[in-house]
């Protein structure tokens, strides 16, 4: 199961650990005059242990929904832009402990993460197309013809939260996602969306000073 999760591409999760000290991070240069940089490796099991797991975060992608009439579905495809799939990423999000919740560690861990699809969509989309294509059955669109384009694009991220939790839904409203509808659904949950200008790079860095974190805070890290 561990293995389907690392490969699959319909899915790509996040475990949320406390913070790594900024020094530990911070790029190193080559050389004395050398302005390329070497950047630091993390370890398994030194800053992801037990002690300092917090939860984790998912990206599940699904064709649009197939209860929709097959016209309806096949009008918004076309409709769409020729580089946007009708493809849609559902965002999960989990902080295990109640000592760990409402302290920021979920509205970080959501931002950094909208930053990471943002920064990789395309690659995310295309690794889905690879090996999902059958999924989208009758449906077209001129994305579905020729998906080679270096800058594929989801339709839209969605978050499926319980009626009741009303944390996570105003933490999800706070970086941009909207109700879809008042009324819970069967299973008593609340879809909310974020369309596209949301996760963009220059909406996401403008939340990130909303709470006090600069560009320069953070940066992707190689993990092996």
């Amino acid at each position: 199961m561990q293995r389907s999760w690392r490969l699959d591409a319909d899915k790509l999760t996040f475990i949320i650990c406390l913070p790594i000290s900024s020094h530990i991070i911070a790029p190193l240069p080559n050389g004395k005059d050398d302005t390329t940089h070497q950047y630091i490796t993390i370890k398994p099991s030194t800053y992801d242990n037990h002690d300092t797991m917090l939860g984790d975060i998912n990206l599940f992608l699904t064709p649009l929904e197939q209860d929709m009439e097959a016209a309806d579905i096949n009008s918004f495809a076309f409709a769409l832009p020729s580089n946007q799939i009708p493809l849609v990423g559902e965002i999960e999000l989990m902080i295990a402990l109640s000592k760990n919740q409402s302290r920021g560690f979920g509205h970080t861990s959501l931002l950094t993460f909208l930053l990471y699809i943002g920064t990789h969509e395309s690659e995310i989309v295309e690794s889905y197309l690879k090996d999902n294509s059958s999924d989208f059955g009758q449906l077209k669109g001129p994305s579905l013809s020729s998906p080679s384009s270096s800058d594929l694009q989801l339709s839209y991220l969605r978050a499926r939260i319980s009626a009741t939790n009303v944390r996570s839904i105003a933490l999800f409203k706070k970086v941009g996602f909207e109700l879809v509808s008042e009324e819970p659904n069967y299973f008593g949950e609340l879809e909310m969306r974020l369309q596209r200008e949301g996760w963009g790079s220059k909406n996401i860095k403008s939340l990130f000073k909303e709470t006090g974190i600069e560009e320069t805070e953070w940066t992707e890290i190689r993990y092996e």
